[in-house]
């Protein structure tokens, strides 16, 4: 079944009929809005297609994973489609709720917004920003302290939970500080280090941008456990 609504396009099976009529597409437009707005992005993004998938199987078909952890429940893929567990499958094969779907998928078209405005505005494309950025939008608090050393400011490889964890409070504490001008900031800093070669480098840039060290931001709100 296929159900056209403004700017989305949404693919799914009959058993989630019901969940696809009461889905708060208001609230869904709300995050779009949000996303754009954060990024200043000229021009729209449609339409956006959210495919309902089934199976663990059908995850790494589109996704292009080798292996489904049961962590992941969506992804952003081509052509502007958002592929993610249906809600009548989404706790038996992840360890997520159903109830969680529409921050997800306002999580998953930031990510688009990050991508285009990557392209169009010359900006870095950093996974812990990309991570911190659609959390932040998407309000996906995860109220965990930074228990770890921030040795990155572009990707944690070991562990990438750590781009969600530290991402979200970075990117909470940049808005709460700067106020409305925390995104300039942000794309101001992604913009500067998009041809850095290291990571001294970009903490010397974060430095410059946000006039104070990654350690002090994060002190701010207490987001670095003592």
């Amino acid at each position: 079944m296929i159900k056209n609504n403004g700017r989305f396009i949404i693919k799914f099976e009959e058993q989630d009929k019901e969940f696809v009529e009461n889905l708060d597409w208001e609230k869904l437009n709300e995050g779009y809005d949000k996303a754009k707005n954060f990024f200043e992005y000229e021009g729209e993004i449609s339409p956006i297609r959210i495919n309902l998938i089934y199976s663990p199987e059908e995850y790494l078909f589109f996704s292009g994973y080798l292996k489904h952890e049961n962590w992941m429940s969506a992804c952003a893929g081509y052509h502007n489609t958002i592929y993610i567990f249906a809600p009548s499958v989404i706790e038996k094969y992840t360890i997520h709720k159903k109830e969680e779907i529409l921050k997800t998928l306002i999580h998953e078209i930031t990510h688009f917004f990050y991508g285009y405005s990557a392209m169009k505005k010359s900006m870095a494309k950093l996974s812990l920003w990309d991570e911190g950025i659609a959390e932040y939008i998407a309000e996906q608090n995860n109220n965990k302290e930074i228990d770890f050393e921030i040795s990155t400011l572009s990707n944690f490889t070991d562990n990438p939970s750590k781009n969600y964890i530290l991402g979200y409070r970075l990117i909470e504490n940049i808005m709460n500080y700067f106020g409305d001008g925390g995104n300039k900031k942000i794309i101001e800093f992604l913009t500067k280090v998009v041809y850095a070669k290291s990571e001294e480098d970009l903490f010397s840039k974060f430095e410059e941008v946000f006039s104070m060290d990654i350690k002090t931001l994060m002190e701010l709100k207490g987001g670095i456990k003592k």
